[in-house]
């Protein structure tokens, strides 16, 4: 059974959730991969995790790098890569795609909650796999003392 969580970003930024996110996953799950919408958020997202906090590192590179198929995290703008990962973190507006949802054990999708079309396209996705069987969803809100499930 694969667990889905929708994070919905309202106190801070993707790059700001995101490295804590992952921080905690890891110690979890060995391998994970970070998708993104393009190329270009792609390299920000990588760029961001490395702009972490000082006590803090994530291993992860870009899947255009070396090695690329070895890292930790891979971060991505590829929603077919190869990394048999166990986790899956969906970015923004990146599109998830249903058909590949089940390799993974868990998928997280974080959206911008100032962003309608985000959070519309997390409306319509819930909506979608709300009655599957095989999947657990759960909806996480930011509030004033972190993150709390609504559902």
């Amino acid at each position: 059974m694969t667990e889905i969580r929708f994070y919905h970003l309202t106190r801070s930024s993707t790059d700001d959730a995101m490295p804590p996110l992952l921080e905690k996953a890891l110690k979890g799950y060995k391998r994970i991969v970070v998708q993104c919408a393009d190329d270009v958020n792609a390299k920000h997202a990588d760029k961001a995790l490395w702009g972490g906090r000082p006590d803090s590192f994530i291993p992860h590179g870009l899947d255009t790098a070396e090695h690329a198929a070895e890292q930790p995290v891979l971060v991505t703008s590829n929603d077919n890569h190869d990394h048999d990962a166990e986790m899956l973190l969906v970015l923004g507006s990146a599109k998830l795609q249903e058909s590949r949802i089940e390799k993974y054990k868990l998928v997280c999708l974080m959206f911008d909650g100032s962003d309608d079309a985000q959070v519309q396209a997390a409306r319509a996705l819930w909506k979608t796999l709300k009655d599957n069987a095989s999947l657990t969803l759960t909806y996480w809100q930011q509030g004033d003392t972190g993150w709390s499930q609504k559902s």
